[in-house]
């Protein structure tokens, strides 16, 4: 049987893993070793895939869209540097 999960890391990262077990049991064991032994900050459920692609994008869907608007920063003025940096030998950068 195939899985996904979403999962998020201590550091922020955030991704998806797809894995195969024998049934839902054992499935939901390695998520939770995934939190306790590996140290995931966060493990979705897993869910059971049946199908093909389009139901892997189906159901990471929303990790997909929280993906895009994180990404998605303000535009920022060119911004100029209020002193020079030393840089070595004697030049500078402006």
């Amino acid at each position: 049987m195939q899985f996904v999960v979403e999962y998020r890391l201590v550091g922020g990262s955030r991704g998806i893993m797809l894995f195969t077990e024998d049934n839902e049991i054992k499935a939901a064991d390695y998520v939770a070793e995934m939190i306790t032994r590996y140290g995931y900050a966060y493990v979705s459920d897993p869910t059971l895939l049946t199908g093909g692609i389009d139901e892997l994008y189906r159901v990471t869907e929303t990790l997909t869209e929280s993906r895009t608007l994180a990404l998605k920063a303000p535009k920022q003025k060119n911004l100029r540097l209020q002193k020079p940096i030393e840089l070595s030998k004697g030049k500078q950068l402006q």
